[in-house]
């Protein structure tokens, strides 16, 4: 008896162990499973000005700024101003992922930074906004209860935006960390576009710069 509890122990002893070398598991990244593929884009800018004077690419980081003052990307459009990337990968099925690092720079509010375009019924299937609350946020159609990051002003912050167009479900993530999972709003050509498109309440400038952009699918 003696002895059998001694042996008794010493499994647990030996099990314990190598329980404790086994490591936690690893939570997946967002784009595991998911493929790099290329893309393209064209730039939507105040129709009456240089592109220049509304964006620049350099040294890996794309420069978006629009005043509130700007017309529009078309003449007789009754839209926003806009420095847009209109990336030209357009899709009806299937997932695509954009996925990229942003700058919001003080003290832009009111302005569209990023959007998946093409939904049933209206224009965009999702839109993050940048408003000025709390140093800097990123909200999904600029509501307060949908705020996804705070404290953005002035530094990186990675962002991706996935989209299920066969089940119509779109997942927000912020530094790799899921913030939110919504529906679209149906089935239609979808697009990704990113920069700064004046929205309401915008500020009098609004600039975003973008870095490490990059196209998923799976």
């Amino acid at each position: 008896m003696e002895r059998k509890q001694v042996a008794t122990g010493l499994v647990w002893a030996l099990a314990g162990g190598l329980l404790a070398g086994i490591p936690a598991a690893v939570e997946a990244a967002p784009t595991d499973g998911w493929t790099s593929s290329s893309w393209s884009y064209v730039v939507h800018k105040p129709y009456n000005l240089s592109l220049s004077s509304r964006f620049k690419y350099s040294s890996g980081v794309w420069y978006t700024w629009v005043y509130a003052s700007d017309a529009p990307h078309a003449s007789g459009s009754t839209t926003g101003a806009r420095s847009e990337l209109r990336w030209l990968n357009d899709y009806t099925s299937g997932q695509r992922m954009w996925d990229g690092d942003l700058y919001l720079v003080s003290p832009t509010s009111g302005t569209s930074v990023a959007q998946i375009f093409g939904a049933s019924g209206r224009s965009t299937a999702t839109m993050v906004h940048g408003s000025s609350a709390s140093g800097g946020s990123l909200r999904r159609y600029g509501s307060s209860s949908e705020t996804i990051a705070t404290g953005v002003y002035n530094i990186w912050v990675n962002m991706k935006m996935a989209h299920d167009a066969n089940n119509n479900v779109i997942r927000l993530y912020i530094n790799n960390s899921l913030k939110r999972t919504d529906a679209d709003h149906g089935n239609a050509t979808h697009y990704f576009k990113n920069g700064v498109y004046e929205q309401g309440g915008a500020s009098s400038r609004m600039e975003c710069r973008f870095r490490n952009l990059r196209h998923w699918r799976r």
